[in-house]
């Protein structure tokens, strides 16, 4: 699940295969499921906030920065 606080594009590509995209506004918010990963690219690391599975992901970044984190399982790791 990715909550926006601030307004923030986002882009998620889903086990390879399919690529989601959305602007969202404050307190808008969108699911996706994935069999084995996510790759996302936040246009805006510090509106958004990640949960996986039901657990706080933390903060991917300062408000305005554009940040690239892959997340497989339930790691997630940089790029």
């Amino acid at each position: 699940i990715l909550k926006a606080t601030e307004a923030s594009w986002v882009q998620v590509k889903i086990d390879d295969d399919q690529v989601r995209e959305a602007l969202l506004q404050p307190n808008d918010a969108v699911q996706w499921k994935a069999n084995k990963k996510f790759f996302l690219t936040l246009g805006n690391a510090g509106g958004i906030q990640a949960q996986l599975n039901g657990q706080d992901l933390g903060p991917f970044g300062p408000s305005g920065v554009v940040v690239r984190k892959e997340i497989v399982g339930d790691v997630v790791i940089p790029h």
